[in-house]
């Protein structure tokens, strides 16, 4: 298997967007980013073409291929705009070769070593730049690629997410790598080297906001996800140069019409909070593109699906449930020949956007440590995020919950212990409480003064307390829970 290289890297610097962490399907770079409309179609200059030759090709003389660096940039800023209309990139718009200039204050390489123009990492330089050589070797080895973002102001809200608008951006070719044209690898020449178009179509969609498919230790065994251009690793040879589905989504959800979601029971964003069984009400949010939409398919994360822009679904069992929309829509600014009916898609996807609860599951054992102190241990059920939100320990004395809990002995953490006054019998009561109401259990302690011995598990008859409650309940400031 021949070897695999990271297809980009990001330097670090104030503002600088980095490339994303998260594990998902069309990421955007994080901090998420887009160009204002009005920077759009993108502009750039490029480094002197002799400079492409030399670096790129390591032609002594700068001869060989030196306008193929400039052809191959446009060629990727097409790919984006080709692959995707809906994204109404533009393009891209090549100014020619970058003019030279004395480094800014804040550029990273020393003044004199002619990287301010070849590079095109002008930390604070306005121009859009792309640059062949990395003489000072910032790249780290096995990287073919980098792309630098500056950002400015807020731009949008995504999916809860704040986007902030592009001010700079710049990329650069690791000059130790062997490069090949497109034509080279394509004709069966490429003698085991690096496609530079398909890293410039990769860069490029860094450029516009576009993170990797699927990142380095990530489990990525979706072949769509492999196969995208923003995936993060790409083998010598490679011939991918267009865009696939989930880089034209990615895009789209930036730049074209998109669709997102909001339903009953919604406390935030990204979360719905129910008690079952309970029917929860969806709708497709999508501001402008509405009257496009030709489908919507729904998945709740339960097993159940639907299909409309307005649909309910009935949570009958406890969970955290994923839901996703899948929508089609159609637009004629989005034809192409290989899209005659001008049809776009857009997915969200929340996990764990549903928190469905139940009734506490309260179950606790003890064990004795030594002399008149026990260790409570939790062990309620707590397969739902979220669905425990509450709890306090009570101490009665004697046989039962009759009369007023010993009240220098409540508690409110999750396995408490507890140092009883004198030898006696008491009842330890634990009070759990979460959205669907409250559930206490309980537990007799005949209260020795001995050695620790062994454990014991509580009784729960008649302790199911409903909404109402039989015990009070406070809140809880933090609750630990036991691994």
């Amino acid at each position: 298997m021949s070897p695999r290289h990271v297809l980009s890297a990001a330097l670090a610097g104030a503002g600088l967007l980095l490339l994303p962490s998260s594990a998902m399907a069309w990421k955007h770079v994080d901090p998420p980013m887009a160009w204002h409309p009005d920077d759009l179609p993108f502009e750039y200059c490029t480094a002197p073409e002799a400079d492409c030759a030399f670096y790129v090709f390591g032609d002594e003389q700068g001869e060989r291929n030196k306008e193929y660096c400039v052809q191959v940039m446009q060629e990727a800023h097409a790919a984006w705009q080709i692959g995707a209309p809906c994204a109404n990139l533009g393009g891209g718009v090549h100014l020619g070769e970058c003019e030279p200039i004395a480094c800014p204050p804040r550029n990273r390489y020393k003044p004199g070593d002619n990287m301010c123009t070849n590079l095109g990492f002008e930390m604070g330089d306005p121009r859009n730049t792309v640059g062949y050589g990395d003489p000072n070797e910032e790249l780290e080895v096995g990287v073919l690629g980098a792309n630098l973002t500056l950002r400015v102001g807020a731009a949008f809200i995504l999916n809860g997410t704040q986007y902030y608008w592009g001010d700079n951006s710049d990329i650069v070719f690791n000059n130790n790598v062997d490069f090949a044209t497109h034509e080279e690898v394509v004709s069966g020449a490429c003698n085991n080297r690096t496609n530079m178009r398909a890293v410039a179509t990769h860069e490029v969609g860094h450029l516009y906001g576009m993170g990797h498919s699927c990142d380095e230790f990530e489990p990525c065994n979706d072949p769509e996800l492999r196969g995208a251009v923003m995936y993060w690793t790409s083998a010598p040879c490679e011939t991918l140069v267009d865009l696939q589905k989930d880089d034209i989504t990615g895009i789209n959800t930036l730049y074209g019409p998109s669709a997102g979601f909001a339903c009953s029971h919604q406390v935030s964003d990204d979360l719905a909070v129910g008690v079952v069984p309970f029917e929860m009400k969806c709708v497709v949010d999508s501001p402008g593109f509405i009257n496009e939409i030709v489908d919507a398919h729904w998945s709740f994360g339960d097993g159940k699906t639907a299909e409309g822009t307005s649909v309910t679904n009935l949570y009958e069992e406890p969970g955290n449930y994923t839901v996703e929309l899948r929508v089609t829509g159609e637009r004629d600014t989005c034809m192409s020949d290989e899209n005659p009916d001008g049809t776009w898609d857009s997915s969200t996807r929340k996990v764990g956007f549903v928190r469905a609860c139940g009734l506490p599951d309260v179950q606790f054992t003890y064990e004795h440590v030594d002399g008149l102190t026990y260790q409570m241990f939790n062990e309620s059920d707590v397969s739902v995020f979220g669905c425990i939100q509450d709890i306090e320990w009570q101490v009665f004395q004697g046989e039962g919950v009759s009369g007023s809990p010993i009240a220098e002995l409540t508690r409110k953490a999750w396995e408490p212990q507890i140092t009883f006054p004198e030898q006696g019998t008491y009842t330890v009561v634990m009070n759990v409480g979460g959205p669907a109401g409250t559930s206490a259990a309980m537990i007799t302690i005949d209260a020795k003064d001995r050695r620790g011995q062994g454990r014991a598990c509580n009784s729960t008859s008649g302790l199911g307390l409903g909404s109402a409650g039989l015990l009070a309940l406070l809140g809880l400031v933090g609750i630990r829970r036991r691994r």
